[in-house]
């Protein structure tokens, strides 16, 4: 009779355990901070199996962008504001606002295009569902950049007419890298054509990815300056100082000659 009474607790303790912790609601938290700043490398590349095919690309849909940067400017609980820069490579830019929320049960219905870069939530684990990329993580794996190693999640889908990769950094929940085809296959004719989209961050405020060129910083843009005026005022001196010296000598080699030519002709007035 003891022994039941035990094991009727047991159970009944971990039926109380299990429902508290059914009760607790996951929290999806960005990991990104007002002020963030990411830089992103993005086009797509067209391909067909008809090489004649005439293919209508969207203007937006063409690759004149140089690069794009997302600024992060709030974050209020799993939503995550930003704006778009786009600088195009003809030297414009245009900018936007956007949003992102990263908790799945949050996150509304758009299509993927309509989502901008996806980001996630941070610190995700392998089967966690990211909503903006359509897709699950599949493993945590490491990544090595200029500042060194980080945690990235990877997530892997192979449709009939869409597979892919891509890369989230998993402290912030940014994606790294995607690389994604969509296949578009005509129901009249035989034509299709497979559309690739690229999208690779190469520049972040939070770590360095890429090797930066060393910057002129204001006390080395000081010491410049002052090393040039320097050099300059030495050889302004040197020229008026070498200058000087040679029309002294001048005057000096001149006086000398008509020293002695004075001399001779006093010379020859005695000899006649």
């Amino acid at each position: 009779m003891k022994m039941k009474f035990q094991a009727a607790t047991l159970l009944l303790l971990v039926s109380l355990v299990a429902s508290a912790n059914a009760a607790v609601p996951r929290v999806w938290a960005p990991g990104v901070a007002a002020g963030d700043c990411f830089y992103f490398e993005m086009y797509g590349v067209y391909t067909s199996n008809q090489p004649n095919i005439t293919l209508a690309i969207p203007q937006f849909e063409y690759n004149n962008t140089e690069w794009a940067r997302i600024n992060v400017t709030s974050v209020e609980g799993s939503t995550i504001y930003q704006v778009y820069t786009l600088h195009f490579t003809n030297g414009s830019e245009t900018s936007f606002s956007f949003k992102t929320n990263v908790d799945p049960a949050k996150e509304s219905s758009l299509q993927f295009y309509e989502r901008g870069v996806p980001i996630c939530a941070s610190n995700l684990n392998a089967g966690d569902h990211i909503p903006t990329a359509e897709t699950v993580i599949n493993e945590t794996v490491i990544r090595n950049y200029v500042s060194g190693p980080r945690e990235t999640n990877r997530a892997v889908w192979n449709n009939s007419d869409d597979w892919g990769n891509c890369y989230f950094d998993r402290q912030t929940g940014m994606l790294v890298e995607l690389c994604r085809t969509h296949r578009f296959a005509s129901n009249i004719t035989d034509d299709i054509v497979w559309k690739t989209d690229v999208i690779k961050m190469i520049d972040s405020s939070r770590w360095d990815i890429n090797k930066k060129s060393p910057a002129i910083t204001p006390l080395f843009a000081v010491l410049f300056v002052a090393v040039f005026v320097l050099f300059s005022l030495a050889v302004i001196i040197y020229v008026l100082v070498t200058r000087r010296t040679r029309r002294r000598f001048h005057l000096i080699e001149k006086q000398i000659t008509n020293k002695y030519a004075l001399h001779y002709f006093l010379v020859r007035a005695r000899v006649l």
